[in-house]
């Protein structure tokens, strides 16, 4: 199983892509920065954190008012979304080191569910002038969220933040003035808040399907002004030429074309046309060749699975036609392990090379003379 050294379900449960995703606060070169602030940073913010500032304060107003003057449907949506809202955001804020970006996709509904709540409660009370207020810090709230979001990326435009700034301003004012029985005033200020705290995160979504998308590892939204944020780093190697550990482990090398045509001609004779290391690799090859693709060791090339015993069997059977050896995760730190190391020494020591360069690919149908 990938991310068990022991092929074990429990350590998978347990382990890397289990609790310990939750309770493993350090790692080889990770600083656990868990804490309230988590969810503001460079990394995690410009993803799913463009309403965490109104929807921590609309929580606050459900859990203190959803009990009076409310319906039981009300009550429980509300009650529901920023129940979950908070679970969600002190998870992702406390949990361990193993943290990826894409998790914070899970606040996005109750973010949205619980700024709309607290926004319809006080709209429903907009008679009282403090009401119409606190609306109005909820909306103001918002949009200095944003306007701190857009200053980490680097490719807004100049007139963004003063557009968005002018926006909700706008919005704010006429939440105040949309005192009953103004319905128009209301429902302009309705509209123009959606616009106002849509605004921003629908135009990084814009970003993100204008920038073309290959291979794994998609990034979203603008640059980063911070060259050390995930998403800068992912892009500096994902762009660089040269083949490195880095590269072959987070996306992928680009597939040999001579390597592709081998594959292809071997697919109506073996279960497996290639076998390699790491996952990215094997991902790349197979998307690349249309034919199945083994990778040694799973995910990083660290699992017993295969073992060199199994693999010799399948390559014995005529079940796998070549081998790729990517050095740079072969002799990357601590990459491999000893399962896919032993089985590249046999290989290397066995089979005659049919192409040279990185990767080197070995002929596993016929021995070496």
């Amino acid at each position: 199983m990938g991310g068990s050294v022991g092929n074990s379900a429990f350590e998978l449960t347990w382990d890397y892509n289990g609790l310990a995703r939750f309770l493993q606060v350090n790692g080889p070169g990770v600083q656990y920065d868990g804490g309230p602030w988590r969810l503001f940073n460079a990394d995690l913010a410009p993803e799913a954190g463009w309403l965490i500032l109104p929807a921590l304060m609309g929580a606050a107003l459900v859990l203190i008012y959803a009990w009076s003057g409310w319906s039981r449907g009300q009550q429980f949506l509300a009650v529901t979304s920023a129940a979950a809202f908070l679970t969600v955001a002190i998870t992702l804020s406390f949990m361990g080191t193993m943290l990826h970006a894409y998790y914070t996709h899970a606040l996005a509904p109750w973010e949205a569910l619980t700024v709309a709540a607290a926004l319809y409660h006080l709209r429903e009370a907009s008679a009282r002038w403090a009401q119409r207020a606190l609306a109005c810090v909820i909306v103001g709230a918002g949009v200095y969220g944003q306007l701190r979001i857009i200053d980490y990326g680097s490719e807004w435009a100049a007139w963004v933040p003063w557009a968005l700034g002018c926006l909700g301003t706008l919005a704010a004012i006429i939440q105040f003035a949309a005192a009953p029985p103004r319905r128009a005033t209301q429902a302009a200020a309705a509209m123009l808040t959606v616009i106002a705290l849509s605004a921003a995160p629908a135009a990084s979504n814009v970003f993100t399907m204008l920038q073309p998308q290959e291979g794994t590892n998609p990034t979203s939204g603008p640059a980063k002004r911070d060259p050390m944020t995930l998403k800068s780093i992912l892009d500096s190697v994902h762009s660089s030429p040269e083949l490195s550990l880095e590269k072959d482990v987070g996306f992928g090398a680009p597939p040999d074309p001579g390597l592709v045509t081998l594959m292809r001609a071997a697919s109506s004779s073996s279960t497996w046309t290639l076998a390699t290391y790491s996952a990215q690799n094997m991902a790349q090859y197979q998307l690349a060749s249309g034919t199945p693709v083994m990778a040694i060791g799973g995910w990083l090339g660290t699992d017993p699975a295969p073992t060199k015993d199994q693999f010799e069997t399948l390559v014995h059977e005529g079940r796998i036609a070549y081998f790729a050896d990517f050095a740079a995760v072969r002799d990357g730190n601590g990459q491999l392990g000893p399962q896919a190391k032993a089985i590249a020494a046999w290989v290397s020591s066995t089979f005659p090379v049919v192409l040279r360069g990185e990767p080197t690919v070995y002929d596993l149908r016929q021995r070496s003379e």
